[in-house]
């Protein structure tokens, strides 16, 4: 979602379920909210990128309805809260380390 939407870790790990919905104009799945410096954002979802969202949403058991009014997370932690965005933060960290992709350098 970070390389998709060029969104930043924090936008992500404080956005809610409500903030996306369905361009009736593209028929396309959106994601709105605001960023740094109190910036608004819209930013498309790519359908493979909405399918893994809903994917992991059905393993969380919590809606794949939208819902404008549903507040909860976009990416809910196992009990249903938001991620803090430095965990989430460390933990792509983690992942990224685990590639052993040749250009990462520490």
């Amino acid at each position: 979602m970070l390389a998709m939407t060029g969104l930043r870790v924090q936008e992500i790990a404080k956005a809610s379920w409500g903030d996306v919905y369905l361009d009736s104009l593209s028929g396309h799945y959106r994601l709105r909210g605001v960023g740094k410096g109190g910036k608004k954002f819209d930013k498309l979802l790519h359908p493979s990128l909405y399918e893994r969202i809903l994917a992991f949403r059905a393993r969380r058991h919590v809606s794949t309805a939208l819902n404008t009014s549903d507040q909860g997370p976009l990416f809910p932690i196992k009990d249903g809260g938001y991620y803090q965005y430095k965990n989430l933060s460390n933990y792509i960290v983690r992942i990224i380390e685990r590639t052993e992709l040749p250009f990462m350098v520490y």
